[in-house]
């Protein structure tokens, strides 16, 4: 509005001033008789004339243009500095000349607070500020920007971390001000002081684990030294009382004596058995088991199954029957004592725990063996006993457990047989598959792979 009025007013003015000139030049030509070129003043004053105004009719729009870009610029960075989700503020001498309400709102000072103040208020201490000054400096000429994060002090004396980016308005004037962007970062550095703390705590507990399965590992050792040298122990006693009792069998005639003398027997040997079961369990825990490659024979491990059982088998009136199925060669080549560990422990579970009725030993070999130097080959051992209840075979390969693990079970036995099996057939490679019913008898697979002897080659 103003530029308007003041084109109209200069075109008035000038209109009259060369009106008034064009009027005495007029007059001049008039006296000195051309007044043929006099008649020409007043149409060349009204293009003169008309020509000046058009100029300042091309400013005065050029100027209004103007006008409503620096107002649309002015609304955009209004808004923008209204509604922008970071602290924006201008700061010109080291002081505020203009602060945005988001970072009035950030750290709890009033507009009025803060302009024309120092910017060293917003800071902990002088050094924090000289310290911030100065790098965002040494960033700014090289860079043209500058960015560093910090920490601002807040009216209320609390503290926030910023991520504060500063840019000068004219990079060769710094005096003109420089604008600065302030983001708070205190939730994310908070997130990551906690996910620092968490990682510390975290590498505490591995070494503490790592500590406590040291510890575990040694204390594994110590009680399984201390049980080796128990059953060791143990054993030395157990073996003289045994002898005294043979002797004793050997001297006495006396019937009802020679029944006491069995029942201890008997005894003694339930103890050796335990014995053994606890040395063999420590020595597959500790890892302490070589696998053997020799020949031998299959009939043969049967056979010695069955005569290591035949006295229970005898006394209980127990059926007991094998089975070798066609197909499997005449020698392989494996770790028979394994496999014999393995037969005496499941036969000897199933002469335990069958009252009446059989027991049988099968093998058949695998219908497909991909190499023809490998036989892979199932057992099964069954049995009509008692079984086992479908909740309790999954627990039925752990340690030191039994079917009926209540303090008055009938049967005997440390609950390492079908432990010591497993762990037998995972040093072997082997695996192992239970099927039961209760009261109907139970029967256990197991599978094994064993090379075949090549022809001409001793082994």
């Amino acid at each position: 509005m103003q530029i308007k009025l003041f084109s109209a007013i200069i075109s008035i003015l000038t209109g009259a001033t060369l009106g008034w000139i064009f009027s005495i030049f007029e007059n001049h030509l008039v006296v000195n008789g051309f007044d043929s070129a006099a008649k020409l003043i007043p149409t060349a004053a009204g293009a003169i004339l008309l020509f000046f105004i058009y100029i300042c009719y091309i400013y005065a729009t050029q100027n209004r243009e103007a006008e409503k870009n620096i107002e649309y610029q002015y609304t955009l960075l209004n808004t923008i500095s209204k509604t922008a989700p970071v602290g924006i503020c201008l700061i010109r001498d080291k002081s505020f000349i203009h602060v945005n309400d988001y970072f009035c709102d950030m750290i709890g000072y009033t507009r009025e607070e803060l302009i024309e103040k120092p910017t060293s208020i917003i800071y902990p201490t002088e050094q924090d500020f000289q310290f911030g000054l100065a790098v965002r400096q040494n960033q700014m000429r090289i860079n043209g920007t500058g960015s560093i994060e910090a920490v601002i002090k807040c009216k209320n004396g609390t503290q926030k971390d910023v991520i504060i980016n500063s840019t000068p308005l004219d990079k060769d004037d710094w005096s003109k001000g420089i604008t600065f962007t302030l983001l708070d970062i205190s939730k994310r550095k908070k997130a990551e002081n906690e996910l620092k703390q968490s990682y510390i705590e975290l590498e505490k507990r591995k070494d503490a684990y790592k500590e406590a399965h040291r510890l575990e590992q040694l204390a594994n050792v110590e009680r399984s030294n201390f049980q080796d040298n128990m059953c060791h122990e143990i054993r030395t006693p157990l073996n003289g009382i045994l002898g005294m009792l043979q002797i004793l069998q050997l001297k006495i005639s006396d019937k009802e004596d020679l029944e006491y003398i069995d029942y201890t027997m008997a005894s003694c040997k339930r103890l050796a058995n335990l014995l053994q079961e606890i040395l063999e369990y420590s020595r597959l825990q500790e890892g302490r088991v070589c696998i053997l490659h020799k020949p031998f024979c299959l009939p043969d491990i049967f056979e010695e199954t069955r005569l290591l059982f035949e006295l229970s088998l005898r006394q209980k009136g127990l059926d007991f029957h094998m089975d070798i199925l066609e197909g499997i060669p005449d020698v392989l080549i494996g770790d028979h004592h394994k496999l014999q560990q393995i037969l005496n422990n499941l036969v000897g579970n199933a002469v335990k725990f069958t009252n009446q009725g059989s027991i049988r030993i099968e093998a058949w070999p695998v219908s497909k063996n991909i190499y023809p130097e490998k036989c892979r080959i199932l057992f099964s051992v069954s049995d009509t006993g008692i079984g086992i209840a479908d909740d309790k075979l999954e627990y039925i390969f752990k340690a030191y457990s039994q079917a009926d693990s209540s303090n008055t079970r009938s049967y005997d036995g440390a609950g390492l047989g079908l432990t010591i099996v497993k762990r037998l057939l995972d040093t072997i490679e082997g695996n192992i598959y239970i099927e039961s019913k209760l009261g109907a008898g139970t029967e256990i697979i197991f599978c094994i792979e064993f090379k075949v002897p090549t022809p001409g080659i001793d082994y």
